[in-house]
């Protein structure tokens, strides 16, 4: 790749390691990584979703990051979306020709968001914030407000960095949670606002 990779290898495992290093030894097309992926058991299929950061940007990647938001096998969503900066890359590099669009980008960060998962594990997440994914993580927050559930913390972070309506009155309603966590993500919404 171009210097563009960013992956915690913290977040690996020796498994993960070992498929990287077989990977090369494959014919790898997207054709093999698809069939690899739909034959593999539940831990071959972490592995490669893991692996597959290490590779470049490809209509294979997308179409995982597809099977990905629709489940809810967390390990797999994060082995796929997480510790890495795949799917920042896959936003920035992909475009027209593997089909990943800026909507399924929100729908990745939503996602993470549904499974309460730090936005920080999704490398350079925020800096793609925008109008569009704030409303759609303020209406997701007020829905589980409503209903008397908690809320995603990151919320507030992206809140900050692309606002919408509203945003500084639950921004300043944050710094008054009595969470220290759900306080610190409003004061760097503020921040970065």
């Amino acid at each position: 790749l171009d210097g563009n990779l960013r992956v915690d290898l913290a977040a690996w495992r020796a498994c993960d390691a070992a498929g990287l290093q077989l990977l090369p030894t494959t014919d790898v097309h997207d054709a093999t990584l698809v069939d690899l992926y739909l034959h593999g058991d539940h831990e071959e299929k972490a592995i490669l979703l893991r692996c597959m950061a290490f590779l470049p940007v490809s209509p294979a990647t997308v179409q995982r990051f597809g099977v990905g938001q629709r489940t809810n096998t967390a390990t797999h969503f994060e082995a796929g979306s997480l510790d890495s900066n795949l799917v920042v890359r896959a936003l920035r590099e992909g475009g027209e020709d593997t089909g990943f669009t800026r909507d399924d980008f929100h729908r990745m960060v939503l996602k993470g968001a549904f499974l309460d998962l730090p936005s920080w594990r999704m490398f350079g997440a925020l800096d793609e914030a925008d109008a569009a994914l704030s409303e759609m993580l303020r209406d997701y927050a007020t829905e589980r407000e409503a209903a008397g559930r908690s809320t995603w913390i990151d919320t507030d972070r992206f809140l900050g960095r692309a606002p919408v309506a509203g945003t500084v009155a639950r921004l300043l309603g944050g710094l008054e949670h009595g969470d220290d966590s759900t306080r610190l993500a409003a004061a760097e919404g503020l921040l970065a606002l």
